[in-house]
């Protein structure tokens, strides 16, 4: 009986344990970008971004991923379905191969994987902070 219950105990602390420590699916991320207050005439689509701006600066990110990935999962959708004028798009490489990808305006409209999106004050200060940008 004293097993039976040192091995419930044990199996309970591994299962807190590792709800505690869980890893991200995240295997890096790519963040290409221009200044967050550069202008142009037109609004530049997530689709077009690179076509937009050949003069764009690429930064590759491997660590802090478990941050990321919470912002990810607080992405609301937007309510007026508005797409950003894109000045970063966030290539995110995922663990089982899969790439998925978020644009994002330097304010608070962003584009995941072609879904309009509100970015939360905290995620935009993330993203700003690895580009170097305030």
């Amino acid at each position: 009986m004293k097993t039976l219950k040192f091995c419930i105990v044990i199996f309970s602390l591994l299962i807190i344990a590792n709800s505690t420590f869980a890893q991200t699916s995240i295997k890096s991320i790519q963040i290409q970008f221009v200044s967050f207050y550069t202008t142009i005439d037109v609004n530049v689509d997530c689709e077009y971004f690179g076509q937009a701006f050949s003069e764009k600066k690429v930064k590759n990110v491997t660590n802090k991923l478990k941050d990321f990935d919470g912002f990810l999962k607080e992405l609301k959708p937007s309510k007026n379905n508005i797409r950003p004028d894109v000045r970063a798009k966030i290539i995110i490489f995922r663990k089982n191969g899969i790439k998925d990808t978020l644009c994002f305006d330097g304010r608070n409209l962003g584009e995941y994987n072609g879904k309009p999106v509100v970015i939360g004050t905290n995620f935009q200060k993330y993203i700003k902070n690895i580009v170097g940008e305030k």
